[in-house]
């Protein structure tokens, strides 16, 4: 077994196994609750284990997996756009813009408050 990859937390590093194990990649944990008996979160990494005859593959299958393919990143816009107009964010600047202009300083500091 060599390692692949190290992680900064069990979470990311269990995501990488899964997605090996959907695969058909025998790998494995190393470390992933090392930090729990009296280290620091970040002190040990959580080491993803893989055959060394299966590395390349491997290595090559997370490298895919992170980069998402350009319909996904087109329906994440496309819901993006739809559910915050842009339009919308600058009339709430207006609003707001309107309601600083009515602010005056007070006398005891550099608050602001609204002319009563």
């Amino acid at each position: 077994m060599v390692t692949l990859r190290a992680y900064a937390n069990s979470v990311d590093a269990g995501i990488a196994k899964s997605i090996l194990d959907e695969h058909g990649i025998f790998c494995t944990l190393a470390d992933e609750n090392a930090n729990v008996y009296g280290g620091a979160p970040f002190a040990m990494p959580v080491r993803l284990l893989v055959n060394e005859e299966q590395a390349d593959e491997a290595s090559r299958i997370l490298a895919t997996m992170a980069q998402p393919d350009s319909d996904q990143i087109e329906k994440l816009e496309k819901a993006e756009q739809e559910s915050f107009p842009k339009n919308e964010s600058a009339d709430i600047l207006q609003e707001l813009k309107k309601i600083a202009v009515g602010l005056k300083p007070t006398p005891f500091s550099s608050l602001y408050c609204l002319p009563v």
